[in-house]
């Protein structure tokens, strides 16, 4: 009987290693065997503090920047869009479960065995890692090659893609020039900055509400508090897209700040509103610094109407209206 590799792990296996560890971790026992889980909006209209934002101010750029500049991607960058098989891999490799670590032979057979030569792709199809893989087992012994050969199909799975990537690059700037920039430089030179300051988005913005008004001084408070991936989420809201220009230097259009206008009912419970083609953020009259938090998050993690403007939708999906 042939039996093929899915992410249901023994339960012993739980896959938590991080190799850029949060000091204050919050560890999910019930880890999503979905290999490359989409995000999920937050359903909780009051949310909890943000984590703490990963200590790391400078993360492992994405697998395909260190492509095309030449570089190798390791696991640490594979972790950034698969992190269940990054920590498999970790796992395996170093014989480092952190709830058995330091398996004998036997033991690590017993708990890995499971496993055989045939692994998944991005989009959930499986492919042997080498011929007749279906029918041979990862074992102690050949858990190096094992991870060797899901590193390299996991790495080349995009190759058509990344090449026609490459080539639209070629033809814009010399293909040898990309060799002078770090992965991480070609990223920020491509895509914008992921890691800003909010004491750079203030000397960018323009404040239109009345002097006294507190609401500013909320905002930027709640920003403060919020991690990198949610300045991003924020960002988004805000102006629709993810990441700062590169450059570090004037924005050429500024953030607004604004009053949201006219409103009935208690505005602490109301959600804020943006005009992403004029970068404006318009601002109920809260009247702590909490409700501002809790409903700005609220937003950037369920508010993604911006996200659906090129998504062809199937109308009859939608059933009568």
């Amino acid at each position: 009987m042939t039996r093929i590799l899915t992410l249901a792990l023994p339960p012993t296996l739980t896959l938590d290693f991080d190799p850029n560890p949060n000091p204050n971790p919050n560890p999910n026992p019930n880890p999503n065997p979905n290999p490359n889980p989409s995000p999920t909006p937050n359903p909780n209209p009051n949310p909890s503090p943000s984590p703490t934002p990963n200590p790391n101010p400078n993360p492992s750029p994405s697998p395909t920047p260190n492509q095309l500049v030449g570089e190798t991607p390791s696991v640490l960058e594979l972790y950034r869009v698969d992190r269940d098989t990054a920590n498999l891999l970790l796992r395996v490799r170093h014989n480092n479960d952190p709830s058995c670590p330091g398996l004998s032979p036997d033991d690590f057979d017993a708990l890995y065995g499971c496993f055989s030569f045939v692994y998944h792709r991005s989009d959930g199809t499986v492919a042997p890692l080498k011929p007749g893989g279906a029918e041979q087992w990862l074992s102690y012994a050949t858990r190096h090659e094992w991870c060797d050969l899901v590193e390299e199909l996991r790495r080349c799975e995009c190759a058509p893609q990344l090449g026609a990537v490459r080539r639209g690059l070629a033809a814009v700037v010399p293909a040898a020039a990309l060799a002078v920039f770090t992965a991480a430089e070609l990223e920020r030179m491509c895509c914008g900055e992921a890691d800003w300051t909010v004491a750079f988005l203030q000397t960018n913005s323009e404040v239109k509400l009345p002097t006294a008004d507190p609401r500013a001084a909320f905002l930027w408070a709640a920003l403060e508090g919020f991690t990198r991936e949610e300045r991003g989420l924020f960002l988004q809201f805000v102006w629709g897209r993810s990441r700062m220009p590169q450059g570090g230097g004037r924005l050429s259009q500024r953030f607004v700040v604004s009053d949201l206008g006219r409103q009935e009912g208690d505005a602490n419970t109301r959600l804020p509103t943006a005009s992403t083609c004029f970068f404006d953020l318009h601002l109920p009259r809260y009247t702590n610094a909490e409700a501002l938090a809790e409903r700005l998050k609220y937003a950037i993690y369920n508010c993604r109407g911006i996200d659906l403007d090129y998504v062809a939708h199937d109308t009859a999906a939608w059933g009568e209206r």
